[in-house]
């Protein structure tokens, strides 16, 4: 199984595969370090404005590197807490968007709790949800206690 996972919560647009949850095909990064250092830290404003900007050359640059296409993915998971509003909104939509025109499922991410658990709780998640046909509810920005990040 491959995952396409997309992360925009702060300042660092992101978009690595996964496949079978732990072998990475592809990570790309695109830092707003270099925007936000003349204020002295992040500008939420600036930050989602930058992510519009760069998510969609992220997430393709990640298919190109993979060598893969649409058809290749199996499921998107996504950032969906916690972070700025505004930079989790253009990721969120992003994902949403991506899954109803590719007809992939969608899976919302707390990104704090995954870290050190991705690879064994979230992956299962995922991999269970799919093994059993489920149909997950797509997470968003405006709901963090979505299910779908648990």
């Amino acid at each position: 199984m491959k995952i396409l996972g997309i992360e925009s919560s702060c300042d660092e647009t992101a978009a690595a595969i996964v496949e079978d949850g732990h072998q990475l095909l592809a990570n790309v990064v695109h830092s707003q370090i270099d925007i936000h250092a003349q204020y002295g830290g992040v500008v939420p404003e600036i930050a989602a404005r930058s992510h519009i900007e760069y998510i969609n050359p992220v997430i393709n640059q990640a298919l190109t590197e993979a060598n893969l296409g649409w058809n290749d993915i199996d499921a998107i998971a996504v950032t969906n807490s916690p972070g700025l509003s505004g930079s989790l909104l253009v990721g969120t939509l992003a994902a949403r968007t991506l899954a109803i025109i590719h007809q992939k499922p969608l899976y919302g991410v707390h990104h704090i709790l995954c870290l050190g658990g991705c690879a064994g709780h979230g992956w299962g998640a995922v991999r269970n949800h799919a093994r059993s046909g489920a149909v997950p509810r797509a997470a968003t920005a405006a709901d963090p206690s979505d299910s779908a990040a648990q």
